[in-house]
């Protein structure tokens, strides 16, 4: 009994600090009515992606994608905004990922959970 409870605690651990690209492959969405998110990760290594803001698309995008560790990586290779131009990467710390949703950490410290839209 007591070797299975630590098995299944190193599972977990494993699971945990060794997130893998399988398991973001999908489509991905946060927000509310005022402001959310949805995106894209395809197995190629690509995304696409919009922001709505007020009922409105605000901004999409188009990009390349990879998971090193537990850091998201992203190159923007199409955007609306000119404040975000092509060429423009970003990268943010997966804190936390399940089958459902998963939990990032922004440069600025802010985290958001993105859950998979069905």
């Amino acid at each position: 009994m007591k070797t299975s409870f630590v098995i299944l605690l190193l599972t977990c651990a494993a699971a945990i600090a060794s997130p893998t690209k399988d398991q973001l492959i999908g489509h991905w969405g946060y927000g509310d009515e005022k402001l959310g998110s949805e995106h894209t990760f395809r197995a190629d290594g690509t995304f696409t992606g919009t922001v709505i803001e007020d009922g409105k698309v605000a901004w999409r995008y188009v990009g390349k994608w990879s998971l090193v560790g537990d850091i998201l990586n992203y190159e923007y290779t199409e955007s609306s905004l000119e404040r975000i131009p092509v060429g423009t990467t970003d990268r943010d710390k997966l804190i936390e990922i399940t089958k459902d949703y998963y939990i990032i950490e922004a440069r600025d410290g802010s985290r958001r959970k993105y859950s998979r839209v069905k």
